[in-house]
Formats: C-alpha cells, structure tokens, sequence
C-alpha cells in the first residue's frame, strides 16, 4: 500500500521553467519565430484530431472550413499560428526544423510527409479592433481576403499578379470597347482630375476600382460584377501559375467584426464562407482551406457547411496540460511518482476516481 513517505517532495520531481512562458500575441510574430511557436504549443488528443482533420483534407487534395472557437485567451491565435507554420508559412530554410519541434510522434510522422511535398499559400488577417476603427461599415469580407494573398504573395516575393477583385475590375475596364472606355475615362477625370491610371498609381487597386465604378456615367452598363466563386476559381488559377498548390485563408478575432456588422454583411458574409469552404472546396475540390477563429458561434446556416473546432472542450484537463507544459519540466523521477501520487491521493479526495493513472501524470501536479 502506498504511504506518503514513498511520495517525494515535489522539488525532486519537477523543475519549474526558468523564463517565462511565450505568449502569442499575434500571428505575425508568430511566423517570425516559427521553431519556437510549434515548440511550444501542445497537441492535446481533441487538439490533435483537429490538425489531422485539416490534414486528411490537404492529403486528398480537396478544400474545406474549419470554425475555430474559444473564450479569450484560449488559444485560438497560437492553433491558428501553429496550423501556417506547419502548412509552410515558416520559409523553406526552416521547415524540416519546424516538423522537428512537434512534440507528438505520431502527429508529426502522419502530417509531415502529406503537407511538406505541397507549396500552400498562407494568408492571414487578425480583425482586432476593425469595428471601433471603421464603424458599422466593415469592408467586404472579399475584400478582406483578398489584401491577405496579396499581402501573402509579397512575403514570398510576388507582386499583386492582379489577383484581388480591384485588379480584375481595372484589367476589365482597360478591355473595354474604346469609345465607351473614353467616356468613362473622361468622367472619371472630371471626377477626380487625373486619368485611371495616374489614380491606380497612388492608390491601391481597390480604391482605384471603386472610384471606377463610382465614375460610370448614367446609362453605361460594365459588366464587372463578379461572383464569389468565379472571383475565387480565378485567384486559385493565378497562384498555382505562381508554383502555389492551394490557399490557406486564416482569418483571426472574427468576433470584432461579427458584432458590428449589418444584416445584410451578415448574408454576405455567409454567402463568401459557404462559398470558399463548401461549394469551393469540401464540393468542388478546389484546394482552398478556409479558417475562422472567432469566440462567436458558428452561425446555425453554416453549421453542415463548415467544420466546428471548439479548442479547450475538456477544458479543465486540456487546461491543465497546457500550463503544466508551459511552466515546468518534469524530472525522470516523475513517471513512478505520478503513480504513487495518483494511488494515495485517489484513496481520500473523490474528484481522483474519475481520473486514470494516465490523467494524473499529463496534468501533474495539477
């Protein structure tokens, strides 16, 4: 029977760590630093059937959406950092070390040899504080998307290829009939005192574009409204000319823009995630890989649409295992120490019961 003179002192059996944990702050500093971002971050068993779900997809070469919901500060912006670094955001000099800093055999050995063969394309955008900036407002979610592949392209040395939905409406426009491009061009001059392109020159494409279509005179039809899946079918075809084997869409703090926008951004809104994540990918077989983390719901209309990733569900275990990860090393000692703990305390406190052997060593000395 265990006694506690067979229990040691905690000081013999743990190390606590002698810097502080890493906090991720947000993704960019996180793909600055890819070793130590996946270094850090702990597979837990649901968290591990996620990345192998994403993963499953990439291997069949299909597309699909994935909801990433927690509470602030569960951890949404280092699964959201962890996922690009591992589909390739990490640069090619550092990838094989990246897949080594996995912790968890198995995961690594099943993801490395399906994701490192393919070149995706990671683009990202953190929402934080976009709704108290920009009013009620917001930005077209196309549009949103769109800045994050360019912004994307240019880390890996790409120019915009025209590939947002504002160099579509300026490369339609200069194919125009040329009289009917005259009359624009004249009243877009009236409008703003210089020609289309010296405007495109000191802004960007999408503010070019719309002040365009704002410039058409009545009675002039351009057909340059573009659908969501033929704007996206198009940008997937410029990346793969580019050498990109599919596109990774992250989208971070979602929630800062769901609780601003009106009802009829709503629609939209869900319309270009159906879009991208089912009818696109998990039906089209388009390899393009739509991320939201939000700590909103998933909407009800996009619940058979896009798959629900809620981090933290066994949240005091999960919990648990993080931050003894994070904030101590375990000694050699431990692995027959967190038995015997387990056996003696198991024996006066009920909560223990319900825990295995196996449990207690994961969030010892919690």
């Amino acid at each position: 029977m265990t006694t506690l003179s067979d229990l040691l002192p905690l000081q013999e059996i743990i190390t606590p760590k002698s810097a502080r944990p890493n906090l991720v702050k947000n993704i960019d500093e996180s793909l600055a630093n890819p070793v130590r971002t996946v270094r850090d971050y702990l597979f837990t068993p649901g968290i591990r059937g996620y990345f192998e779900r994403i993963f499953r997809d990439v291997k069949e070469s299909r597309g699909g959406g994935y909801w990433v919901q927690a509470e602030y500060g569960g951890g949404k912006t280092h699964f959201l950092s962890t996922l690009l670094c591992l589909l390739g955001e990490a640069g090619d000099e550092t990838e094989e070390e990246v897949w080594s800093a996995i912790h968890d055999p198995d995961l690594r050995d099943s993801g490395e040899p399906i994701i490192r063969p393919r070149r995706l394309l990671g683009a990202h955008k953190s929402l934080m504080g976009m709704g108290a900036v920009l009013g009620p407002e917001q930005p077209r979610l196309v549009d949103v998307i769109d800045g994050a592949v360019v912004d994307a392209l240019k880390r890996h040395g790409h120019s915009d290829p025209g590939i947002s939905a504002g160099s579509e409406v300026l490369s339609t426009f200069a194919r125009l009939d040329a009289g009917i491009r005259g009359i624009v061009e004249a009243s877009f001059k009236n409008d703003h005192g210089m020609s289309v392109e010296e405007y495109r020159k000191e802004m960007v494409d999408l503010d070019a574009a719309n002040a365009l279509l704002a410039a058409v005179p009545r009675g002039i039809r351009i057909d340059v409204e573009l659908q969501a899946d033929e704007h996206f079918i198009h940008v997937v075809e410029r990346l793969r000319s580019l050498g990109f084997d599919g596109l990774v869409i992250v989208i971070d703090e979602y929630f800062s823009r769901q609780v601003v926008l009106s009802e009829a951004q709503i629609v939209e809104d869900w319309t270009v995630l159906e879009t991208l994540a089912y009818k696109l990918g998990r039906l089209g077989g388009l390899p393009v890989y739509m991320v939201v983390a939000s700590q909103g719901e998933m909407p009800a209309r996009l619940s058979e649409r896009i798959d629900p990733m809620a981090l933290l569900r066994d949240q005091d275990k999960e919990y648990s295992q993080i931050v003894c990860r994070r904030v101590m090393d375990l000694k050699p000692a431990v692995l027959e120490q967190a038995v015997l703990y387990h056996t003696y305390y198991s024996r006066n406190f009920q909560f223990l019961r319900r825990t295995s052997e196996g449990e207690t060593q994961e969030i010892f000395t919690f």
